[in-house]
């Protein structure tokens, strides 16, 4: 479909032209339906980039750091180019009035040339103070331009992490703490990590539609959200995958917290199913590691995929703990 649409407009098969078009047709947005629409048959690339931009894709965000590069280079040029022009007046300045001071130092001089002299410094002066007004200004207005560019560029940084559906933290957010947990300075880390997949998920999706997945991961996502401490962390890695990372916990406490968390899902999160009056629950299956037995975040994530792999292939067994 995505396919079918970039063709049909002329778009660039880019990347970000992809994510774009796939949030136009598949995510919902009527705003950004309506502007992209508004672009036309055939849409420049710039207002593509303009319009991702706008709404925050995540594709989009090394393109409004590279954006937001240009324009500091172009406003620090414009404050060095008016810093000059001001140098070059105050050396001017200063040359005048050496000769002026020269000039009524000079024997003979008369009132007239005096008088001259005076004036020529009150210009100076004057000259002076209307040029250090405007470096006065345009230092002001560029101080407060990069202040709204490095906000800007700290809001898509943050954008970028965020999983756009359920507002947790993305894989992209996830990978980055794995990393920072392995980092070879960094203390061996003590916990564990949970990865969560929801079971027949698919089914889910043909059965009620894309938009009804849609609504039931945001509510399975508030639950995760809600279930676990300020200190830990719950991110959404895929499409009906999800991991946590808790800290200081050891085997046992592990296995009991994923019990909880596939007892509370089943609990909370019914659906209607396709029988008037009836509804289902939402089951997951769970794989755990803990993370002071590898050596790598590599090794982290391969083990616990290998974990919910387990877990799934076994219905009675739904959690499984990576003993590696």
């Amino acid at each position: 479909m995505i396919a079918e649409a970039m063709a049909k407009f002329s778009i660039e098969p880019l990347p970000r032209n992809y994510e774009l078009l796939h949030e136009v047709l598949k995510g919902g947005n009527a705003d950004l339906q309506r502007d992209f629409a508004g672009l036309g048959h055939r849409p420049r690339q710039v207002d593509l980039d303009d319009l991702g931009l706008h709404y925050r894709l995540a594709g989009h965000c090394g393109l409004a750091a590279s954006r937001g590069q240009s324009e500091a280079t172009r406003l620090l040029r414009g404050l060095k180019e008016q810093l000059a022009l001001g140098l070059a007046g105050k050396q001017a300045f200063v040359r005048s009035l050496d000769a002026s001071i020269r000039s009524l130092n000079a024997t003979g001089t008369s009132l007239a040339d005096s008088l001259r002299a005076v004036d020529v410094l009150q210009a100076g002066i004057a000259e002076l103070i209307v040029t250090e007004t405007a470096i006065a200004s345009t230092l002001d207005q560029g101080a407060s331009r990069l202040e709204r560019l490095d906000r800007g560029l700290d809001a898509l940084d943050a954008a970028a992490l965020r999983d756009k559906l359920t507002h947790l933290p993305n894989r992209l957010a996830f990978l980055g703490r794995l990393e920072d947990m392995y980092r070879p300075e960094a203390t061996r880390p003590r916990g564990a990590l949970l990865v969560i997949d929801i079971d027949d998920f698919g089914r889910i999706n043909q059965t009620f539609g894309e938009r009804a997945g849609d609504r039931l991961l945001k509510r399975l996502a508030t639950y995760l959200r809600k279930s676990i401490k300020k200190s830990d962390f719950v991110a959404r890695i895929g499409g009906d995958d999800f991991a946590f990372l808790f800290d200081d916990i050891d085997q046992p406490d592990a296995v009991a917290i994923a019990g909880r968390l596939r007892s509370g899902i089943a609990e909370q999160l019914a659906f209607a199913t396709s029988e008037p009056g009836e509804s289902d629950h939402l089951s997951v299956s769970i794989g755990i590691v803990l993370t002071g037995r590898v050596a790598s975040a590599a090794e982290l994530q391969a083990r616990a995929q290998a974990a919910l792999a387990a877990a799934k292939a076994d219905t009675r067994q739904p959690i499984q703990v990576s003993l590696g």
